[in-house]
């Protein structure tokens, strides 16, 4: 158990410096004027997660939790300690590491092109998902707590 811990606290650190990384590149930009008269090709443009949050639209918050939600779940598991809510909070984090990984997709698909920062994310998301599930499965399989006998 304490394997799958530390990998999973290595993997909310990768997913949240993945937030500085490029995650995709744009494949279709239109010519750009040169100033006088004619155009220049076109220079792709690279979607750093970093750049386009500016806390505008609530849709920003969405993008800055994408990143920042496994740091956050491990630190309130380590300050809970009921058997019921950790599991709870297990199973939690295996979810949002799967919808957290398809957002993720889907905005570096709308974007165009993979970039190394998009690949390594998507491939974090996952790999948490699949920790935390193998986590959620070892609390299922383990013992009950032993019930104390009436007095």
């Amino acid at each position: 158990m304490q394997v799958i811990e530390w990998g999973k606290r290595l993997l909310a650190i990768v997913i949240m410096v993945c937030f500085f990384l490029p995650l995709s590149e744009c494949s279709s930009s239109l010519p750009e004027s040169d100033g006088k008269g004619g155009t220049r090709a076109a220079t792709p443009k690279v979607f750093v997660a970093a750049h386009e949050v500016r806390f505008a639209h609530w849709g920003d918050a969405v993008v800055l939790a994408v990143f920042t939600w496994p740091v956050l779940l491990i630190a309130l598991r380590a300050r809970i300690k009921a058997r019921a809510w950790r599991m709870a909070l297990t199973v939690a984090e295996a979810l949002l590491a799967v919808l957290s990984g398809i957002y993720l997709m889907q905005v570096i698909e709308l974007w165009g092109h993979y970039r190394y920062g998009g690949v390594i994310v998507v491939t974090a998301c996952a790999l948490y998902a699949l920790a935390a599930l193998a986590e959620s499965i070892g609390w299922w399989r383990r013992p009950p707590l032993p019930v104390p006998p009436p007095a």
